[in-house]
């Protein structure tokens, strides 16, 4: 099924569409029952340590590529880096709803290990990953417009002058090697960019890894260009996700190893009637 790409039109018909995020109708697809709790009752848990660590990366990387940007590919400061995430994690821990439980011995533990992730996270992109990096935009947004009846809307972390795409993620542990190559997320950023009417972009995931133990490394992943069955996949992965939403029919999915405490808040707060019992 054809898709195409959002375009201004002067004389815009009044239509209602859906805009829906990736990561939206990704959760969708893993649980009705946990979007419906999230979305429509708009129920919203304690946020994980992880979640926070990645958004406090994000802030320092994004600090040194702006300014590898601007300033002819000479990178930031290390400690001005290090420093943007220290204060991104602060800031968002301020706001309360942690969950630090389970993992950690007390809250200011927990918060203390973070900002040590946190920065090593940091610094191993600053070491290993920017300078491979030529950076054009961050934070690129983009809309996919579909023949379903909704949009699908995306944030690219980074664009490169070339116009490779790289998305960036944290982990404990080592990526299996086809992870790029099987994302749909990734999937959808090179659509996105041959509906613009450009050639297929190269697109990149860096995994930053730091195990238990404490060490620190990266992985460079590159996806191949998706075929066009790859496509089709995604669209109708997407498409059988928003008929749920529109439905109002939201299927819980308690055989899903997610149905557990450490990958969902509901089962954490004791209020989704479907939880699997696993921890």
């Amino acid at each position: 099924m054809p898709l195409t790409e959002t375009r201004s039109d002067p004389n815009p018909k009044p239509e209602h569409r859906d805009v829906l995020s990736f990561s939206r109708l990704s959760v969708v697809s893993d649980c009705g029952e946990k979007y419906r709790l999230r979305y429509v009752d708009g129920i919203r848990g304690p946020r994980g340590v992880r979640m926070l660590i990645g958004k406090a990366v994000h802030a320092g990387i994004e600090l040194n590529l702006r300014h590898m940007a601007a300033n002819d590919l000479a990178p930031a400061a290390l400690d001005a880096v290090q420093t943007a995430t220290r204060d991104a994690l602060a800031v968002d821990w301020k706001k309360g709803d942690v969950n630090w439980s389970g993992e950690y011995e007390s809250e200011d533990d927990a918060s203390s290990q973070a900002v040590d992730m946190a920065v090593d996270f940091a610094t191993t992109h600053f070491t290993d990953v920017a300078p491979m990096i030529r950076p054009e935009k961050m934070e690129v947004e983009g809309t996919i417009t579909t023949p379903l009846g909704f949009d699908i809307s995306m944030v690219k972390d980074i664009v490169e002058v070339d116009g490779t795409i790289r998305d960036t993620k944290t982990r404990a542990k080592k990526a299996g090697d086809q992870e790029a190559a099987l994302s749909d997320q990734l999937a959808l950023y090179a659509l996105h960019s041959e509906l613009q009417g450009k050639p297929a972009p190269r697109v990149v995931l860096d995994i930053l890894v730091r195990t238990p133990a404490g060490k620190n490394y990266s992985q460079t992943l590159e996806a191949p260009p998706p075929p066009p069955e790859r496509y089709q996949r995604v669209v109708s992965l997407l498409e059988r996700a928003h008929l749920v939403i529109r439905s109002g029919n939201y299927m819980p999915n308690p055989g899903s190893n997610l149905c557990s405490k450490r990958f969902c808040e509901f089962a954490q707060m004791g209020i989704c009637p479907f939880w699997s019992g696993r921890e």
